[in-house]
């Protein structure tokens, strides 16, 4: 499980548990069918108004994205980077069967480019046209999550409207001073359960997609600039040492270690 997953239960379990610690003696009082149908079901209904089909047949799978362990890459990429290198300068051949063990699909198709004689303007239009369809799909992704998440909670205000709308028509009713605190109790668990679905949930997720998208553009312009110095037929060690400057400090040391390690 990835770190955003585990949160995302931990904040499952803290939600819970200061449900029990503010109420231990009737913890069940957080039950509210009726606000559990007004916030889940309204929030669904409206998010199909307001956001086309295309987009929300993509919510569990993108909410299951933030389950999947995530790992920057960058090290591995600049090192495969700088071994394609060497073996360009030396044999093309080589090169583009060094290309086949490589997995990272974009390093692969920017290779390919490469070996297949593109101008440096070529598979500059071409690789960034790429990084830019793929930021504007993610960032379509997250804004999807950013609107849901105003949704929830103006659901749960509805719902608080209703059970308070029903509390005061039966005021002045024999005994109805008894049930004004319990009554007040169930209409407010629906806002309670907005906020908790809008965020602990859709927004968190719409933030971590974007935080993802952002590490995603960033390795890729620097892909980009490592074949385009191959193009240029440049030292493998100067562009080794350009491209470690991408690189956080943590990673630099990394790299420094896998370089010896595969010396």
């Amino acid at each position: 499980m990835s770190v955003p997953g585990g949160a995302l239960l931990l904040a499952v379990i803290y939600v819970l548990t200061a449900l029990y610690w503010t109420s231990p003696d009737k913890p069940m009082q957080y039950v509210n069918m009726h606000g559990i149908f007004v916030v889940l079901v309204g929030t669904a209904l409206i998010s199909l108004i307001a956001v086309p089909w295309r987009y929300i047949r993509r919510f569990f799978s993108m909410i299951s994205v933030i389950g999947r362990r995530y790992s920057d890459n960058s090290v591995e990429i600049i090192q495969q980077i700088v071994e394609a290198a060497e073996a360009y300068r030396v044999d093309i051949k080589k090169a583009q069967a060094f290309a086949e063990q490589i997995k990272d699909p974009f390093l692969k198709d920017s290779l390919e480019l490469l070996f297949e004689g593109y101008n440096a303007e070529e598979i500059t239009q071409i690789l960034h046209r790429l990084v830019i369809v793929q930021r504007d799909r993610d960032a379509a992704d997250a804004k999807m999550f950013k609107h849901l998440g105003k949704y929830p909670p103006a659901m749960g205000l509805l719902g608080t409207v209703m059970g308070m709308i029903a509390l005061l028509g039966s005021l002045g009713q024999e005994g109805a001073e008894s049930k004004v605190g319990p009554a007040m109790s169930v209409a407010m668990t629906a806002t309670l359960y907005g906020i908790i679905l809008a965020n602990l949930v859709i927004l968190p997720v719409a933030d971590n997609l974007l935080f993802r998208s952002h590490d995603t553009v960033a390795r890729r312009e620097m892909i980009i600039e490592g074949i385009l110095m191959m193009h240029r037929r440049m030292s493998p060690v100067m562009i080794r040492q350009i491209l470690i400057s991408h690189l956080m400090p943590h990673q630099r040391q990394a790299f420094g270690k896998l370089r010896r390690v595969g010396s």
